[in-house]
């Protein structure tokens, strides 16, 4: 078959040689074959036990000297075959909590998340469509700052007696299912009343 300009307008590439066919099966096939032998689900060392240390001692040398050669690929561009079916939570876990400060420097908890007893603006803290722009980690998410200027604007002017509203995440440990907050708090976001 030769060039046909209609045909490559419809693919939108000019593939011309009769031996393209072969070698983008041989490319499919040999993206697929790499692919699973990256996601084949080897156990860490620490975790094997007696019934798969001899197929982990004979897949573990091949998939080693097999992947090699592409290992740019999965540390270039972070392309890998290996995920977590059921991921487990970061040991790091962290809880917001939005406080208003008065003019004599103590300070009021109006919001926690997890915590019935402190709810003032849970409405809008906890909506899906803006939970992601605090969602609870160590590292700042990219709307966080925008979105805790905004309600700290909201709180003091609910809130005449505040001076400065806090947005924080405190560090938490989950123990026999207990949240216990450690008092180490990351991300602050401090707004303060503009004067009048």
């Amino acid at each position: 078959m030769g060039c046909n300009s209609a045909l490559a307008v419809h693919y939108h590439v000019e593939m011309c040689s009769p031996a393209w066919p072969q070698v983008r099966a041989g490319l499919i096939a040999l993206a697929i074959v790499l692919g699973l032998l990256d996601g084949c689900p080897l156990p860490d060392r620490a975790h094997r036990r007696w019934w798969n240390a001899p197929v982990d001692d004979v897949i573990r040398p091949v998939q080693r000297v097999v992947l090699r050669p592409f290992a740019w690929i999965r540390g270039g561009v972070r392309f890998s075959q290996r995920w977590a079916l059921f991921a487990g939570a970061s040991a790091h876990r962290y809880r917001l909590e939005v406080k208003g400060g008065r003019t004599s420097g103590t300070w009021d908890l109006l919001y926690r998340a997890g915590d019935p007893d402190h709810r003032a603006y849970a409405d809008e803290l906890e909506d899906e469509r803006v939970r992601g722009a605090w969602a609870p980690y160590d590292r700042e998410q990219e709307r966080y700052r925008d979105y805790a200027r905004w309600l700290s604007r909201r709180v003091l002017a609910d809130h005449p007696e505040y001076t400065v509203v806090r947005l924080s995440f405190e560090r938490v440990v989950i123990e026999r299912g207990e949240v216990r907050g450690t008092g180490e708090h990351v991300l602050h976001v401090d707004t303060r009343r503009s004067a009048p």
